[in-house]
C-alpha cells in the first residue's frame, strides 16, 4: 500500500511540479484544483513553493477516490512540467538526471529521493 509521508518537515515542492498535478488530466482539472484547495492550496503559481505534505495529502485523496490508474497518469505527466537540467539530449542522460531533477523541484530539509524497482523486486 502506498504511503504518503514526507521524509522531513518543511519540505516544499515547486509550483511548476504542482501544475503537473492539475494539468495532467484536463478532464479532471477542476476536480484536482478543488482537492488542492481542500489542502490549503487554492491557487498554483509556477514560481512559488508548496508544502510537500499538503501535496501528498492531495495525491492520497486522488488515489483513494479515483484509483491507481489516475495516480499513474498524474505521475506520467510530471516530466512535462517539472524542471529538468537543460542539457538532456538522450535517454541515458535523462535517466541519470532524474535524481538531479527531483532535487531541483524540492527544497528544505530531507526531501527524499527517487527509487526504481529492479527486475527482481517486481516478482
Amino acid at each position: 500500500m502506498a504511503q504518503y509521508i514526507p521524509f522531513g518537515d518543511g519540505v516544499e515542492v515547486n509550483g511548476q511540479s504542482v501544475l503537473a498535478f492539475v494539468n495532467a488530466l484536463p478532464a479532471y482539472n477542476t476536480i484536482l484544483r478543488e482537492i488542492l484547495s481542500k489542502y490549503e492550496i487554492p491557487e498554483i503559481k509556477k514560481d512559488e513553493w508548496y508544502s510537500q505534505k499538503k501535496i501528498l495529502n492531495a495525491y492520497e485523496e486522488v488515489g483513494k477516490t479515483y484509483g491507481a490508474n489516475t495516480l499513474f497518469a498524474l505521475g506520467k505527466a510530471i516530466p512535462e512540467y517539472a524542471t529538468f537540467p537543460p542539457e538532456l539530449d538522450n535517454l541515458e542522460k535523462a535517466l541519470s538526471s532524474i535524481g538531479m531533477a527531483y532535487d531541483m523541484n524540492h527544497r528544505n530539509g530531507e526531501i527524499g529521493y527517487p527509487t526504481f524497482p529492479t527486475p527482481y523486486s517486481m516478482w
